[in-house]
Parts: structure tokens; C-alpha cells; sequence
């Protein structure tokens, strides 16, 4: 559905879309989380190597690796005795231009940091 807001073409979500992204969001909204999310920007990560660059125990990591997951935000490949988490090939961030491109939409940067 379409509708027209001051000249400009604004299409209507419906609302299975618009409640995935909300929840999306929502698993953004914990720091830790967005922490995690952010060092996965960089490329591939383990466990080991995130609890490396973030203060949280390791049971907590799984739990907000699981929520991003669910999410569909990151996916993980098991690697050996590892696995190696990623952002889903739909979330992309591209640091020529600042830009965290998810199925959703598009968040651009200021300063490049999350």
C-alpha cells in the first residue's frame, strides 16, 4: 500500500515485515549485543576471539549469540573444533562509506562506529 506524505511516495510495510525488523531492533538495543554485532563488522569471529574484545562470560556470549542468530543478524560456520559467526549475507557493513545495510534498511554513520 502507497500513500503520499508532502509530494513523496511512501509505501506502507505490512505488518509481518515491520514486526521482524522491530524485533531485529530489539536485539540491537542491548549493548552487548550491538557490541557483538559491531566486532563482526570486521569479518568473521569465534567465540574466543569475540570474548577476546568484549568483557562478558562466556555463557552470556552464547546466550546473545543465540538472540542474534535468531534474529537472523549473524549466522555461524563450523570451522574444526570452531565456530566462526558472521553477519547474514543480507547485513552488510561497508566502511567506504559508513553504511550497516540490513534486510530492512540502511543505517549510515557518522563517525564509521557502531
Amino acid at each position: 500500500m502507497k500513500f503520499v506524505k508532502n509530494k513523496k511516495v511512501i509505501t506502507k510495510l505490512n505488518p509481518a515485515q515491520t514486526k521482524d525488523w522491530a524485533a531485529k531492533f530489539k536485539v540491537l538495543s542491548n549493548e552487548s549485543r550491538l557490541t557483538i554485532f559491531q566486532l563482526l563488522t570486521a569479518g568473521p569471529m569465534n567465540a574466543t576471539e569475540l570474548l577476546n574484545n568484549i568483557s562478558i562470560s562466556q555463557t552470556l556470549l552464547s546466550h546473545h549469540l543465540k538472540s542474534l542468530k535468531s534474529a537472523g543478524l549473524i549466522e555461524g560456520q563450523k570451522k574444526g573444533h570452531f565456530i566462526n559467526y558472521r553477519l547474514t549475507a543480507k547485513n552488510k557493513f561497508f566502511p567506504h562509506d559508513k553504511t550497516l545495510s540490513l534486510d530492512c534498511c540502511k543505517i549510515k554513520f557518522n563517525d564509521g562506529s557502531i
